[in-house]
């Protein structure tokens, strides 16, 4: 006869749902900005030691102080990859960014979810790699993460978004980090 003590079904059930939401809640706040990248075939990113800065885009949503920041983090780990900035006719290319806000929603659970619909802010960055002669794209990479919560309603039984007042956190550095280890990954 088997000596094994037995857990009630019940219990088994407990102890798996609180498995999988720690490991849910723990998963999602590990996640990092969605990056996606688009390149050239014939661009060799290896030859490249020499940048300039193209046209910067909009930095929208945001103040000056954005601006600089994504420029010192961008200044910063181009220096990293070996990449020393010149004039630009001197370059082997032009760097660029930009960014995008969007205004999004969500529909949650009302019976799991505190919040029923969330609004919330998308902000992407995009870092444009181009041709210094053509200004033709040789790669660009973007990375999408939420800025913030901006509207919520709560509960199943209301429809009125409330709004909320959270401050926009870019996370900049890691945005352009994220990017930029895509581009080292394509050497």
């Amino acid at each position: 006869m088997d000596s094994t003590p037995r857990r009630s079904p019940l219990r088994a059930l407990a102890t798996g749902l609180l498995t999988a939401t720690l490991l849910g809640t723990a998963g999602a706040s590990c996640l990092g900005p969605t990056v996606e990248t688009r390149a050239d075939a014939s661009f060799d990113i290896a030859a490249v030691r020499t940048f300039a800065w193209g046209d910067i885009g909009e930095v929208e949503g945001a103040d000056g102080a954005l601006a600089d920041v994504l420029h010192q983090e961008l200044d910063r780990r181009l220096d990293a990859l070996g990449w020393q900035q010149v004039p630009e006719e001197d370059a082997d290319v032009l760097v660029s960014y930009r960014t995008l806000v969007e205004t999004l929603q969500r529909t949650n659970d009302p019976y799991f979810d505190f919040y029923a619909v969330e609004q919330y802010e998308l902000g992407t960055l995009t870092i444009d790699v181009q041709d210094v002669v053509s200004e033709e794209p040789l790669w660009s990479g973007s990375a999408s993460g939420e800025l913030r919560l901006t509207a919520v309603v709560r509960g199943p039984s209301s429809n009125r978004l409330k709004p909320v007042q959270e401050k926009r956190d870019w996370q900049a550095a890691e945005k352009v980090e994220a990017i930029l280890a895509a581009l080292r990954a394509a050497r």
